[in-house]
C-alpha cells in the first residue's frame, strides 16, 4: 500500500542524536522540547528510482554524499511505498528512471519515541551544476520568485533559445528589478546542467520549468530554491537536488514534460 502523509516508521538512534543536538536549548534559557524543535524543520532526501511498467519503485538510491545514512535508508524504505503513473511510450507502458525528492519530518509519539513521516514528494530532472550569476543590484526590499522555461537537450544543458518566463510573483520598487532579476536568472539558467529522466534506459529531453529565488523570496540570490540568503550568487555544489545539497535546504519543485513525440515522463501519484 501506498505510504500515507502520516505513516510512520522509526527513526535510528544515529540521525534521532544529531537532529537532537542540533535544536538542543542554550544555557539559562528555557528549555524547548528539543524533539519538537527538530520535528519542525524538513529534512530533503534526493532519490534515483527506478519505476517499473505498473508504477511501483524496484530500486532507489540516495543522490546526495551528505545525506544522513539513517535518512538515506528511511528514504529509500518510503519511496518503495509511493505509487507513481507508470512512463508511457507510444501509449504502452514502460519502466522508467526518475529522480525523487522527499520532504520528512519527525513526527514524536505519547511513548517519547518519534517517527518518521513524508511531507511530501516530487519528481523529474534534477540539477548536477547550477551556473552562477551575479547578485542582482536591487534595492533590499525588492524580492520575489522568477519561473522560468526551458527545453533540456540529450545531454542535460539547456537550450537557451527557447528561454522564456513562465511567471513572476514580485515584490519590487521598479520594473527594473524584475528584469534585474529575470537577467540572473538567465545567466544562470545557461550554465546549469541537468540530469534527465529515462524512459525504456534511453535519456529523454525535455520541456522544464523551475523557480528561482531572490531575497525575500526565500532563496539564494540567483539559483533555483533553497533557503539560504547568500551575497555570493550561485555554488554549484549547494544547487536544489545537487549532490552537496544540506538537508534542510528546500530544493526546487523542477516540472517536466517529454520532448519525444510519444514519450511521458513518470509521475509520482500525490494523492496516494
Amino acid at each position: 500500500r501506498p505510504i500515507r502523509k502520516n505513516a510512520m516508521s522509526r527513526l535510528p538512534s544515529l540521525a534521532m542524536g544529531l537532529l537532537l543536538a542540533a535544536t538542543a536549548a542554550t544555557a539559562g534559557a528555557a528549555k524547548p522540547d528539543p524533539l519538537a524543535e527538530a520535528a519542525k524543520v524538513p529534512r530533503y532526501v534526493l532519490l534515483r528510482v527506478q519505476v517499473d511498467a505498473t508504477g511501483h519503485v524496484t530500486d532507489a538510491r540516495a543522490l546526495d554524499k551528505q545525506t544522513l545514512p539513517a535518512l538515506a535508508v528511511a528514504g529509500n524504505e518510503i519511496a518503495r511505498k509511493l505509487e507513481f503513473t507508470p512512463a508511457r511510450k507510444d501509449g504502452v507502458a514502460v519502466p522508467s528512471e526518475t529522480s525523487l525528492m522527499l520532504a520528512l519530518v519527525l513526527v514524536p509519539k505519547p511513548d517519547g519515541s518519534a517517527g518518521i513521516a513524508l511531507q511530501r514528494a516530487y519528481n523529474g530532472p534534477n540539477v548536477l551544476r547550477v551556473g552562477r550569476a551575479p547578485t542582482p543590484k536591487v534595492s533590499r526590499g525588492d524580492s520575489g520568485v522568477i519561473y522560468v522555461g526551458a527545453d533540456l537537450r540529450a545531454d542535460g544543458s539547456v537550450n537557451m533559445d527557447t528561454f522564456k518566463v513562465d511567471k513572476a510573483e514580485v515584490h519590487v520598487s521598479s520594473s527594473a528589478a524584475e528584469e534585474r532579476f529575470v537577467a540572473a536568472a538567465r545567466i544562470s539558467l545557461k550554465d546549469t546542467v541537468f540530469q534527465l529522466d529515462k524512459v525504456g534506459g534511453v535519456e529523454i529531453p525535455a520541456h522544464i520549468s523551475v523557480p528561482y529565488q531572490f531575497n525575500g523570496g526565500g532563496g539564494r540570490r540567483g539559483r533555483p530554491g533553497g533557503d539560504d540568503e547568500d551575497e555570493g550568487g550561485n555554488d554549484g555544489d549547494k544547487a536544489g537536488g545537487g549532490e552537496h545539497a544540506p538537508e534542510h535546504q528546500a530544493p526546487p519543485k523542477i516540472s517536466a514534460v517529454s520532448s519525444v513525440a510519444g514519450v511521458e515522463l513518470a509521475k509520482v501519484d500525490y494523492e496516494k
